[in-house]
Formats: C-alpha cells, sequence, structure tokens
C-alpha cells in the first residue's frame, strides 16, 4: 500500500505484484481533474506495467469542497487470487 500511487515505478523497479493506492480523488472536479490526469498516468483504476499491477481508488471522500464534477466516488473491493503457475 502506498497512500498516492507517485512512486509505483520504484514498485515496478522492486518486481511487487500489487501496489494499491489512494488519494487522487480523480481530481475531484473541473479543471483539477485535467491538472491529476497530467501528474499520474492513470488516476484512477487498474495500471499493469512490467508485470507489476497498480490499483488506484478515487475513494468517496472530498478534499477542499464537498463535491464532485468529473470524477466518480467508489468503494473498491478487490479480490485476490493466487497464482496458479507456483
Amino acid at each position: 500500500m502506498d497512500h498516492t500511487p507517485a512512486y509505483f515505478g520504484e514498485a515496478v523497479k522492486n518486481r511487487i505484484d500489487l501496489q494499491v493506492s489512494g488519494h487522487t480523488h480523480n481530481g475531484q472536479y473541473f479543471p483539477v481533474n485535467l491538472v491529476v490526469k497530467l501528474i499520474y498516468k492513470d488516476p484512477w483504476g487498474l495500471l499493469n506495467k512490467s508485470g507489476s499491477t497498480l490499483f488506484t481508488s478515487c475513494g468517496i471522500g472530498t478534499w477542499g469542497a464537498p463535491l464532485r464534477i468529473g470524477s466518480i466516488a467508489e468503494v473498491a473491493l478487490l479480490h485476490l487470487v493466487p497464482d496458479k503457475k507456483q
């Protein structure tokens, strides 16, 4: 787990299978959501890179103004299944 997806490159470098992050709020409202998309390749959802997976939730909360425009609120449920190759 990492508070933000900012250091996913380190997880990839260290061959971490899964990193779970949050905190982006997917920008929460326009035009901040456009800035967040410039900072993070994928500000929410799944990203796979070199055998590592990043899941970023945009969460249910807000920061600053209690509103969301151009961003969803989500509660994510992840089901982890062991790799059958091992």
